[in-house]
């Protein structure tokens, strides 16, 4: 129980720093008139589905490596999933159905 638990301590450490990393890395993007926030938001969509997936990932004990290249093979689908997940969040009552 107690492996179970740093495991997804340290799992949401890491998904944290990611964000961080990502928004610091983007967030030039919106400088640039009408498709630069098209552009963050994309960006900011990865670290998001990867997000949302890790619980699968850890159940099936996936390392971050192996993690990664699954992400970096299906990147235009989780741009597109976590585009939807950031436009769902915006609407009221389903953004709890979907982030949480």
């Amino acid at each position: 129980a107690n492996v179970s638990i740093r495991r997804g301590i340290s799992t949401a450490l890491w998904h944290a720093g990611l964000n961080v990393l990502v928004f610091l890395l983007a967030l030039p993007l919106c400088i640039i008139p009408v498709a630069g926030p098209f552009l963050f938001a994309g960006c900011m969509a990865v670290p998001l589905a990867w997000e949302l997936q890790a619980l699968y990932f850890d159940a099936t004990k996936t390392k971050v490596g192996d993690q990664w290249k699954f992400v970096k093979a299906h990147l235009s689908e989780y741009v597109l999933f976590g585009g939807m997940c950031q436009l769902l969040a915006f609407v009221p009552f389903i953004n709890v159905l979907t982030l949480f």
